[in-house]
């Protein structure tokens, strides 16, 4: 009896607990390994420079996204941009391609690559299919910048948020992973994916709660099992 106590308890704490915010985010450092590559693994993404010291590395590399649905899209959002500044970003530039290579459709609304050290809005970009490329070219051997950040997350549309099973932006239809809320990184174009402190803490304190009579209930499990 003892020990169909504990799986009951067990049982609810795994309904209470449910999927934790703030999940883990993909990293990639441009250049890197992956250059080239297609990645089609996770649910959201963090790319940046390649930096030592404050300066980012010289380099051509380019890295796609791919959704494991083909239903789904890309957002693509830029969170600092800090790259030397060359006439059409002809030396230096950040470039988004609305597909898996560099002969696809440039996102840059300029026609060009993406330098200096001040973001143009809208600072996002979305795929038209579930497909996006990020290429990052510097070759000006003297640079003084830190490179770029960027956050790149699959989606589809939905109306209301009972349509989506993971987070709805406010304002508007994207519906992402859960994971996307309260992770640190804007993915909203309306950052409604990071609201207030106090909202974040709350769902980071629940999931704390959660987790350990998680762990509690296992450990209690266990421990009767043993003995019985």
């Amino acid at each position: 009896m003892s020990c169909l106590r504990c799986f009951v308890l067990l049982f609810v704490c795994v309904l209470l607990h449910g999927p934790a915010n703030g999940g883990e985010i993909l990293e990639y450092r441009l250049p890197g390994e992956q250059c080239g590559f297609i990645i089609e693994h996770g649910d959201q993404y963090h790319v940046a420079a390649k930096e030592e010291n404050g300066h980012y590395f010289d380099g051509d590399c380019i890295v796609s996204f791919r959704s494991k649905n083909a239903n789904e899209k890309m957002f693509l959002r830029i969170l600092r941009l800090d790259v030397d500044y060359s006439t059409r970003c002809q030396e230096d530039g950040l470039y988004i391609y609305d597909g898996t290579s560099s002969t696809d459709s440039l996102k840059n609304a300029n026609g060009y690559g993406i330098c200096g050290d001040s973001l143009s809005l809208p600072n996002y970009y979305k795929s038209s299919g579930n497909e996006i490329a990020v290429r990052f070219k510097a070759d000006n051997h003297s640079n003084t910048g830190i490179g770029f950040d960027l956050v790149i997350t699959p989606y589809h549309e939905v109306q209301t948020q009972d349509e989506c099973d993971g987070f709805k932006c406010l304002s508007d239809n994207k519906c992402m992973t859960i994971d996307a809320r309260c992770n640190g990184f804007t993915q909203c174009a309306d950052g409604s994916d990071e609201p207030s402190g106090l909202a974040c803490s709350r769902a980071f304190n629940i999931n704390v709660s959660s987790s350990v009579l998680l762990i509690f209930a296992v450990l209690c499990t266990t421990v009767i099992m043993t003995f019985d």
